[in-house]
């Protein structure tokens, strides 16, 4: 038996990237907040109309249409509700909403149950003929189009005229024209200190890439910058002021990815309230938090986040001493300090070292594959001070939870990274889960 509710998504499949943003649309910056309470509306629904609230039901999704027009789903949803509620005329017109809007599955629409008083109307009838017919009209949507932007005295910026809203990820594409003349005569290094003397070595050589193309992301308003003139090659990520108006350039990075070798950081944490936590936890614990986390991981993108006191010696705060390690997972998605604002500066710029020393055909093929994050996270833990031999990268020495910047060591890294071949990269293993238990109380959590 088939009946509602429909995926929300299926509107956004009509915000294509073609021709120019007009007046009437909202910005692309407003389209992840619009996702996000479409799709907790029409949970609302749903549970409405399992319960029988068929009214409050219908009330919710009459405003989720009237917020997105082009929402091809909230108007079919509504006219299964109003076919319910025995409006059959209201219903009709909706399900002509929706078909113009984009909904164009006959069958779905044919076999449906909550559909089922209007199968007998020649109205119906036409509509079905409508929604198989190929030469109705395809639904226009709100069009967008994106220009990618050029990097100036070192810095890009987002704007709404060079990012894309992409719905199947929930997220958001600003895109750069970054080239080696943006960066041309630079320097691949200023501060010369060991590391910095080889990357010195190497690029004279030709045998180091530099950081062409990388890109830099404050996100916590230069609360904690990186010292990226260190790497004058680096381009840096600024924000416009629509941008910030919406508070998009500050906190979890959770909103964008870019079309570059991406390195940022947000030094700050959720200070107050019963659910304070570090941002690398916040995204470990909301919806959808760890997928944002994952498709930055394999587009080339590593974030640094401070654990700040999710980490700290102690146990439910006994005496002052602190909670222990209250991190859900341990993830190479993401890089988490130990301790609080400026503790991830001394990663990023180790991280800056290691992509500038990678040979140019050994960086290009990683990043054609989406293995720069992986193959950085690996040199970095296997080049921490507490891993002493080979055998120790198999252990926990080589992985905690979060990192002591004291146990870096910056040459270890641009060795390694220097030394790797385009031919024999390291793999990056993906496990799918196929089957999955419920879980039992006391044994996999305690309550």
């Amino acid at each position: 038996m088939k009946r509602c509710i429909i995926f929300t998504a299926a509107f956004f499949a009509f915000l294509t990237p073609t021709l120019g943003q007009t007046d009437s649309q909202p910005s692309v910056f407003d389209l992840p907040r619009l996702l996000r309470i479409q799709m907790a509306t029409q949970r609302s629904a749903a549970a409405l109309m399992r319960s029988g609230q068929l009214a409050r039901a219908e009330a919710l999704l009459t405003q989720a249409s009237a917020r997105l027009p082009h929402d091809s789903s909230m108007h079919y949803n509504l006219a299964c509700v109003q076919s319910r509620l025995g409006k059959p005329d209201a219903a009709l017109q909706s399900l002509r909403r929706a078909i113009d809007a984009g909904f164009r599955d006959v069958k779905h629409i044919e076999n449906d149950e909550d559909l089922k008083p209007l199968r007998a109307r020649d109205k119906f009838k036409a509509l079905l003929k409508r929604a198989a017919d190929p030469n109705t009209p395809k639904p226009v949507g709100w069009k967008y189009n994106a220009v990618p932007a050029a990097a100036q005295d070192r810095q890009v910026i987002v704007s709404q005229k060079n990012t894309l809203f992409i719905p199947q990820l929930g997220m958001l594409h600003a895109q750069f024209k970054i080239d080696a003349e943006a960066t041309e005569g630079k320097p691949i290094a200023t501060r010369l200190d060991e590391a910095g003397k080889l990357l010195v070595k190497w690029y004279e050589q030709g045998t180091a890439a530099g950081n062409h193309g990388d890109v830099y992301d404050n996100h916590d308003n230069d609360h904690s910058n990186m010292n990226y003139q260190r790497y004058p090659q680096l381009t840096r990520i600024e924000y416009d002021e629509e941008a910030k108006k919406r508070g998009l350039h500050n906190g979890l990075q959770q909103h964008f990815f870019f079309n570059a070798v991406t390195i940022g950081n947000s030094s700050t944490a959720l200070t107050r309230g019963p659910f304070w936590r570090s941002q690398g936890r916040s995204a470990l614990t909301q919806p959808n938090g760890v997928r944002a986390l994952y498709l930055h991981y394999t587009r080339n993108h590593l974030y640094f986040y401070p654990e700040h006191r999710d980490h700290d010696p102690g146990h439910n705060n006994a005496d002052g001493k602190g909670y222990g390690d209250v991190f859900p997972a341990n993830t190479p998605y993401l890089f988490l300090s130990q301790g609080s604002s400026g503790s991830d500066r001394a990663f990023m710029n180790a991280v800056a070292a290691t992509l500038a020393a990678f040979r140019p055909e050994t960086k290009k093929a990683l990043v054609k594959h989406g293995l720069i994050t992986p193959t950085v996270q690996m040199i970095m833990r296997i080049s921490n001070r507490q891993v002493e031999k080979r055998e120790d990268y198999l252990t926990g020495k080589a992985h905690p939870t979060v990192f002591d910047g004291k146990q870096l060591n910056v040459v270890r890294m641009v060795k390694r990274a220097h030394a790797m071949r385009a031919d024999r990269l390291p793999p990056m293993v993906q496990l799918k889960v196929v089957e999955e238990d419920e879980l039992v109380l006391g044994v996999d959590y305690f309550d």
